[in-house]
């Protein structure tokens, strides 16, 4: 679970100079945000180069939620797209019987370092299934300002928890639409990235959502895709 190792077979002093680093650029932030519930400062929405280590990263974490909660943890989002590049932000989501068994995981999650953050609860409806119902989610962000991190907790089998696990699974198969969203992207970024609007810039995504939502259900049915 653990992101960060300092070897000790050198010097002494070089080993306390690295520890007081540590503490004083991450370590000390991130105790400090877990106290006040606050969440890390993430910056603009700006895209970098893949990174082969995200999926490794993203691991790290699900395992700290799954030893705490016991849930499914998926990684979603661009950063579980291998080769797409992509805001350094990593996205997992986690699975629930229903929101009721999200209130209870609060306590825990902070212990993991996720803050719950009260102004998003749920995404726009994508395809025909127009019920806000199925779209309702918790959302939390970390805490901590070395790894970046939302955490989309959603009830099983509803549209919004299957429609994350599908667009993961029609980009990676799919060279084509993986440049289009690409293209999509880097056009947001420019258009909101001085700004620092991260929210502004989801909210621009969702028109191509609802143009790729028919031609990622043919893809599924075409292929028999099943949520695993």
């Amino acid at each position: 679970m653990a992101d960060v190792v300092l070897t000790n077979a050198g010097h002494r002093e070089k080993l306390l100079t690295e520890v007081d680093a540590l503490w004083a650029e991450r370590i000390a932030h991130y105790a400090w945000n877990i106290r006040s519930r606050r969440m890390a400062l993430y910056g603009p929405p700006r895209l970098v180069a893949p990174d082969p280590t995200w999926p490794e990263q993203a691991e790290r974490l699900a395992a700290r939620i799954r030893y705490a909660t016991g849930a499914r943890v998926d990684h979603i989002g661009s950063t579980s797209i291998p080769g797409l590049p992509a805001k350094d932000v990593i996205d997992l989501q986690v699975s629930v019987a229903s929101l009721d068994d999200a209130e209870s995981m609060a306590p825990v999650l902070i212990d993991v370092g996720l803050v719950f953050h009260p102004g998003i609860d749920s995404n726009h409806p994508h395809g025909a299934v127009s019920d806000p119902e199925q779209w309702r989610k918790h959302y939390y962000k970390s805490a901590d300002p070395g790894r970046p991190a939302n955490v989309h907790i959603r009830p099983y089998g509803t549209a919004g928890w299957r429609f994350a696990l599908l667009f993961r699974d029609w980009l990676r198969a799919d060279a084509q639409i993986r440049a289009e969203y690409l293209t999509v992207k880097r056009d947001l970024a420019h258009r909101f990235g001085a700004d620092a609007d991260t929210a502004r810039y989801g909210l621009a995504k969702d028109p191509w959502f609802a143009t790729a939502f028919a031609r990622m259900e043919e893809w599924a049915r075409a292929t028999g895709w099943r949520e695993l």
